[in-house]
């Protein structure tokens, strides 16, 4: 199969029996993550023989008469209106892609998961006593396309007032709340610390009228995350010793800010650290509710049932 299709390139998919439904993986344009949501029809409504949908369907209920090429084919078509929807930009950031039936044609629809809209507006006001932080519709966030870095579906490369910045928003409906409370605990530290992301640049809301919160906006550090910068360094510089040295510094002394505030991380790991324009260290994501247990202490580890992936401690 040729995965490619322009920008937009296939790297996985993922079949969602209890929601009938294939979630095409695909990688935008350098480092930018999104996922394509495909409605198929369910037990009680099968697909007329020969549709797209059956064919999608080989993909995830293969007989021994079906050939995955049809599928495969659907697939390039898909990603095919994508490339002429949205060139070398993404969907309004919160917004997912679905692929409906249009009169026997996929079809794009762009929306906001259903689900995550209703956690978005259950979620309890975030506390940010002290801090006025504006509040931005997220259509006023343009898509912007960098090379550096890399955003999964969650977070987006903007324009805003002439800066590159960052978008973030929840994980999914289940996240809503926990991902949306990093805005409060960045804004409860006593002090700001030069190695930790300060609170938000603005708060987003769902539109000009509705102020649910659904995201929060940082700024963009070109150099991406610790793990895609040292890689980079470590073939470019071979007196890369002498920034690691710093590196620890800097991260042992925000670990040390957070200790003295009587609170903790909780997820610390190179994807968890962002790069300055300067090469000093900036530690993001203090959700303080998930831990990976790959990386994770032993106290953490026998402490969990769970398979070892992202996993609730708070």
């Amino acid at each position: 199969m040729d995965k490619e299709a322009s920008t937009w390139t296939l790297m996985d998919y993922v079949f969602d029996p209890t929601r009938t439904r294939l979630i095409l993986q695909v990688h935008v344009q350098y480092s930018n993550w999104l996922e394509i949501i495909v409605h198929l029809p369910n037990k009680k409504q099968e697909a007329p023989t020969g549709s797209w949908q059956s064919m999608l369907l080989q993909l995830v209920t293969p007989t021994k008469t079906s050939s995955k090429d049809d599928a495969h084919g659907i697939i390039k078509r898909i990603l095919q209106l994508c490339r002429d929807r949205y060139a070398q930009g993404w969907p309004l950031f919160g917004n997912s892609i679905y692929v409906i039936d249009g009169a026997g044609e996929p079809e794009l629809l762009e929306a906001m998961e259903s689900e995550l809209e209703l956690a978005l507006r259950a979620a309890p006001r975030l506390e940010t006593d002290g801090y006025s932080i504006p509040l931005t519709p997220r259509q006023d966030m343009q898509p912007a396309v960098v090379e550096e870095g890399s955003f999964m579906p969650q977070t987006k490369p903007v324009w805003f007032q002439g800066k590159l910045c960052v978008a973030k928003g929840p994980a999914s409906a289940e996240r809503a709340h926990l991902d949306l409370r990093e805005v409060s605990n960045l804004c409860s530290l006593p002090t700001r610390h030069p190695n930790i992301i300060p609170p938000p640049l603005s708060l987003l809301t769902l539109s000009e009228t509705d102020k649910t919160i659904c995201g929060f906006l940082f700024p963009l550090y070109k150099h991406g995350n610790l793990d895609l910068f040292a890689l980079k360094m470590c073939r470019e510089d071979s007196h890369f010793s002498h920034i690691l040295r710093a590196w620890y510094r800097q991260l042992a002394s925000a670990v040390k800010s957070l200790i003295d505030a009587d609170t903790y991380h909780g997820d610390i790991k190179p994807d968890n650290i962002l790069v300055s324009d300067a090469n000093e260290l900036i530690l993001i994501d203090l959700a303080r509710s998930f831990t990976t247990l790959s990386i994770a202490g032993p106290e953490v580890v026998e402490g969990s049932t769970d398979p070892p992936y992202n996993h609730a401690v708070g």
